[in-house]
């Protein structure tokens, strides 16, 4: 059996792309990546999900095996420090350590090794995070 995915960019327009990958899909194989993580770190956190915005463009994704998909380009992540609370993702050889932003809605922050640039990164399904709140 196959499974399907698709992905739209938030903003700039552009057209969904789909796309299917063959076979099951694994049960807890997320999980079971996570759990050789300091629990409750945000390296486990983010452990095999997605999609996150990052610097508002979308789609960007934790998967197993350290490989970080984002809107440029296929990289990896890790945690950089022991603890798991700094994850370090790499892709186009540029350095980008994450930070937590705010656990409950899934909010990071992006520091560029090289000049230290800051940019969010956060849940894109962040706006059912605050619903209800005012």
């Amino acid at each position: 059996a196959s499974w399907s995915f698709s992905a739209q960019p938030l903003r700039g327009g552009g057209e969904a792309v789909t796309g299917r990958l063959e076979g099951k899909m694994p049960r807890q194989a997320h999980a079971s990546e996570a759990a050789a993580l300091s629990p409750g770190s945000l390296a486990a956190l983010i452990a095999g999900s997605g999609p996150y915005t990052w610097a508002g463009m979308t789609p960007a994704a934790f998967l197993r095996g350290g490989v970080f998909h984002n809107p440029w380009a296929v990289g990896v992540w890790k945690p950089k420090s022991d603890d798991g609370e700094v994850v370090r993702a790499t892709f186009f050889n540029i350095d980008h350590d994450l930070t937590i932003g705010s656990s409950e809605c899934g909010r990071m922050v992006s520091t560029r090794v090289s000049d230290k640039d800051r940019v969010p990164v956060a849940w894109s399904q962040e706006k059912r995070c605050g619903a209800g709140k005012r």
